[in-house]
């Protein structure tokens, strides 16, 4: 029934509308032996029943549909609303757990140097995210300290999106949105940053640096300053 379900399609008679293409699929079935006229009998009352209540049937949707929640392919628009990513936890000890994830953001799209991040951070984290232009095609895995560990985990933003980085703060607001349960909270940093997990760092406190301003130029006086 599986094969035969995967391979049926509406005939064109009745493809316009969806009432005439279930009676049309339940009579194939009877004539392929998967249903009982009996069962094709009960299915045309109930279509009847429904149409009686008052039930409006929907328009069958064309092949030249689009679906509006697929994944972006612009990418060169910053409005996206879909977009791709993969996420996959290993099960871990509940005695040694740990609470923190990690997001990792590289300004320009990732190439290089996502398996070194992975040996130098993952075992001190629940998970490592990589965020930014992530295009599988494009990574580069040059030795065995730089090879990319799989599973990895990665939300995708188009170059458009990152902005030479200058948005890449997003990043964190995409994560914080999955609503991953049992995590205490997130560390962001960049791709070239070198992090001090050594240093004891009080997680119900949250720190934003300062950092200053620079008035003699460049974006800061900008519109993404």
């Amino acid at each position: 029934m599986i094969e035969f379900l995967h391979k049926w399609k509406c005939s064109n008679e009745t493809s316009i509308d969806l009432e005439g293409c279930i009676g049309q699929l339940t009579q194939d079935l009877v004539k392929e032996n998967l249903w009982g006229k009996e069962d094709a009998d009960l299915m045309e009352m109930f279509l009847k029943d429904l149409k009686v209540m008052g039930f409006k049937f929907p328009e069958l949707i064309g092949d030249d549909y689009t679906d509006p929640y697929a994944p972006s392919t612009n990418e060169k628009s910053r409005d996206v609303n879909c977009r791709r990513m993969h996420l996959e936890f290993d099960l871990i000890d509940p005695k040694k757990e740990v609470t923190i994830v990690l997001i990792a953001v590289n300004n320009f799209p990732w190439k290089y140097g996502i398996g070194l991040i992975q040996r130098l951070y993952q075992p001190y984290f629940a998970s490592i995210i990589f965020c930014g232009s992530w295009y599988p095609n494009q990574i580069e895995d040059e030795d065995n300290f730089t090879s990319t560990i799989h599973p990895v985990n990665y939300i995708h933003m188009n170059p458009a999106e990152m902005t030479r980085g200058y948005f890449g703060y997003h990043c964190l607001t995409l994560v914080k949105e999955m609503g991953l349960s049992n995590v205490e909270g997130y560390f962001f940093m960049a791709d070239d940053t070198v992090f001090n997990i050594w240093q004891r760092i009080d997680y119900s406190r949250v720190h934003h640096l300062l950092g200053y301003r620079n008035s003699s130029g460049g974006w800061w006086n900008g519109g993404y300053g």
